[in-house]
């Protein structure tokens, strides 16, 4: 698995997501991995483990200020380095990507769940991301039906661990970062920060693979 880990929530205030970005940030930690957290101030952040390095960074009701927090995400991304950045919302799966426009850090984006009329609006631009983890059947389900290919998600339930999944991740997003050195040659670069528009088909017939097995450590790569 590889280390360093950057975690991105919109706010340390009590809440699911808020409460798993704890969980597995220590998790992680134990490991043996360096983890860093970005997010709001709130609450949890007394929660996060000692071992676990917390950037509080304004990530919560962005709008206007979308830019200026992809700015401070992208000075954590170019002192750290992250292997892979991890990100528990839409809005942030979206600034990591501007923090990171040429995509050589890939952006695995979890799925915590949303009230089901917001589905239709955040399942497509959930594509930003290079991996999605919904965190149950029910999730993946209803981003399926309002649009975004299943084949683009890794189904992980809450309390299991996935470190081999984002292994994978940053595997096929350095050969992506490959592809697009040899396209810079002779075109312009994507200004998506993402994958191409074909590789971003929203619809396709594939189950979205469920993860469950543990892996016990991590390691620099």
């Amino acid at each position: 698995m590889p280390s360093p880990l950057l975690i991105l929530t919109n706010q340390l205030t009590t809440g699911g997501a808020e409460a798993w970005v704890v969980t597995v940030s220590a998790w992680f930690a134990a490991q043996g991995c360096d983890v860093h957290v970005a997010a709001t101030p709130g609450e949890l952040v007394g929660k996060l483990s000692p071992r676990v390095t917390y950037h509080p960074i304004a990530l919560r009701d962005l709008r206007l200020r979308v830019p200026l927090a992809a700015a401070q995400i992208g000075a954590l991304v170019r002192r750290y380095r992250p292997a892979v950045i991890i990100a528990n919302s839409l809005v942030t799966a979206w600034v990591a990507r501007l923090a990171n426009p040429r995509g050589d850090v890939p952006v695995v984006a979890v799925a915590h769940g949303w009230p089901a009329h917001r589905y239709a609006w955040v399942s497509r631009p959930l594509a930003i991301a290079d991996r999605v983890v919904p965190v149950s059947q029910d999730v993946a389900r209803r981003l399926t039906r309002a649009g975004l290919s299943a084949s683009r998600m890794t189904i992980v339930p809450n309390g299991s661990i996935w470190p081999r999944l984002v292994l994978g991740t940053r595997r096929r997003s350095l050969r992506r970062a490959r592809r697009w050195a040899r396209v810079r040659t002779t075109s312009s670069w994507p200004t998506s920060g993402g994958t191409s528009t074909k590789r971003r088909s929203t619809t396709s017939s594939r189950s979205p693979v469920v993860w469950s097995r543990p892996i016990p450590t991590c390691a620099s790569p």
